[in-house]
């Protein structure tokens, strides 16, 4: 389960990632905001965003069981 510090923490790193990729995006002469560094800030974004959905559903009572995908026949 996620601490309030943890939560925190957490949107810290995502503000600090969108000042990250609005830096690029402003970058004259250069496509940066189309880069890979562009692309790793969205990735980790996601990546934090899903540690929130997690421990969110997580407090809901849902178990680890609950949250493996689905096996296809």
């Amino acid at each position: 389960m996620l601490s309030r510090a943890d939560i925190k923490a957490i949107h810290r790193a995502r503000e600090r990632l969108w000042e990250l990729e609005n830096r690029l995006e402003l970058a004259e002469n250069r496509p940066y905001d189309t880069g890979r560094l562009a692309e790793a800030c969205r990735a980790a974004d996601d990546a934090l965003q899903q540690v929130l959905i997690i421990g969110k559903v997580r407090s809901l009572g849902v178990s680890a069981a609950d949250l493996e995908p689905i096996a296809s026949p």
